[in-house]
């Protein structure tokens, strides 16, 4: 049985936070609360958490991502989210994590290009770089 007792996403998200606290680095702990404050509340926080479903989420990346937010950006927000609605099922609040049914943003992989000839001569020109030589 599932007993969410017709609570909201803010406040789930707000006792959530609440009871990891202590089990994260303070780093951590502080990226969730920002990313919940910022980008969770503000869009699904006002849903029941027991009608939460992965269109809505979807939707929420989709209007991120629409807003200027990177994809690296969103994928933290999904991890985030769906790290939460993972305690919510632990606790019997919801049956499903309906994060497992949204895709969340591909960070796209960029190529590193090496400095060329002339690059690497100015860098190592530069007056205020040391550069170690290996014999």
């Amino acid at each position: 049985m599932y007993d969410s007792e017709n609570l909201k996403v803010a406040d789930y998200l707000d006792r959530w936070l609440d009871a990891i606290r202590d089990t994260l680095r303070e780093r951590t702990w502080r990226r969730h609360e920002e990313i919940t404050r910022l980008h969770l509340k503000p869009t699904i926080g006002s849903a029941r958490l027991d009608k939460l479903n992965a269109l809505q989420v979807q939707t929420l990346y989709r209007s991120k991502l629409g807003s200027g937010l990177s994809a690296c950006t969103v994928r933290i927000i999904h991890t985030t989210l769906y790290k939460a609605l993972k305690q919510a099922v632990r606790w019997s609040l919801v049956p499903r994590n309906v994060c497992d049914a949204v895709n969340s943003p591909r960070v796209p992989k960029s190529e590193i290009r090496p400095l060329d000839t002339q690059q690497v001569r100015r860098l190592l020109s530069e007056p205020n770089i040391t550069v170690d030589r290996v014999s």
